[in-house]
């Protein structure tokens, strides 16, 4: 995981940045002892400890509320192409590939997992991620082919490229689009969990799963502000709309079965375009 740290903090000038808000006690950070995702390390590489939860984060939130679907189960079958794709479109399709991809990690036969991290790492080239960082996916796909890197093992090094990064400076120099990496993420775990909860029917837990309203106004700020000029991208359009459509869904007082519904279908038509 710590050169997976290393990798990227190089990659993105982590140390460079002259806003960054630096850890308060980094020597307990580097004794703390690290949990399977967002570790205190992780945390220290942010402006800001907020982050949109990664798809591991919102796999245990969904265990711990009590539903006993496995996100992974409800994954259809995805074929990655990043073909003829713009920076934008691959990050916002990549992010969907990662969610699948460790949303169902623990099940996945091995060539279905290598296929996966193939096609992960296609969608970071598209997107001009540095060397440094395509090297590590090639070693870790190495490690899943010979069996020398457990299925945890490789859940923490995949969870930690979503938590792990900056806003401000993306996956390579000049690069903006990793918030759009993590939306892209973030809208398939999403709609997973809304599809659990009808499932199970426990629209109860709506209010404690769907309130997502800071992380619509954490990707709102991207889109409406460096993504602005890109605003012509359907893609890019529709993700606002999305985004401020659940934002509104979020701020009712009380969330009903329809609201579930659109939540599935909202991040659904999303996802279809992605």
């Amino acid at each position: 995981m710590r050169a997976l740290v290393l990798v990227l903090c190089s990659l993105m000038g982590c140390e460079s940045d002259p806003g960054a808000t630096a850890p308060t006690e980094p020597a307990a950070a580097t004794n703390a002892v690290e949990a399977p995702a967002l570790t205190e390390e992780t945390k220290a590489l942010t402006r800001n400890e907020f982050l949109a939860p990664s798809p591991e984060e919102t796999r245990r939130a969904v265990a711990k509320a009590g539903l006993t679907t496995a996100l992974g189960s409800l994954v259809p079958e995805r074929a990655f192409s990043f073909d003829g794709l713009t920076k934008d479109q691959a990050a916002l399709r990549a992010g969907v590939c990662l969610s699948d991809t460790i949303l169902t990690i623990q099940e996945s036969e091995n060539t279905a997992l290598l296929a996966q991290l193939r096609a992960f790492r296609e969608g970071l080239e598209v997107m001009g991620s540095g060397a440094g960082l395509l090297n590590t996916l090639k070693d870790l796909e190495v490690g899943v082919e010979n069996g020398a890197l457990s299925r945890d093992g490789l859940l923490e090094e995949l969870d930690g490229i979503v938590s792990m990064f900056v806003p401000e400076q993306g996956f390579a120099a000049g690069d903006r689009t990793g918030p759009l990496l993590q939306a892209g993420a973030w809208t398939a775990g999403v709609n997973l969990t809304a599809q659990a909860i009808l499932k199970e029917d426990r629209v109860e837990l709506a209010s404690e799963l769907l309130r997502l309203q800071a992380v619509a106004d954490y990707f709102l700020e991207y889109v409406e502000g460096e993504g602005q000029e890109k605003a012509g991208e359907l893609v890019l359009t529709v993700l606002r709309t999305t985004l401020i459509e659940l934002k509104a869904i979020a701020e009712k007082d009380t969330l009903e079965r329809a609201d579930v519904q659109e939540v599935v279908r909202l991040t659904g038509h999303l996802l279809g375009l992605i």
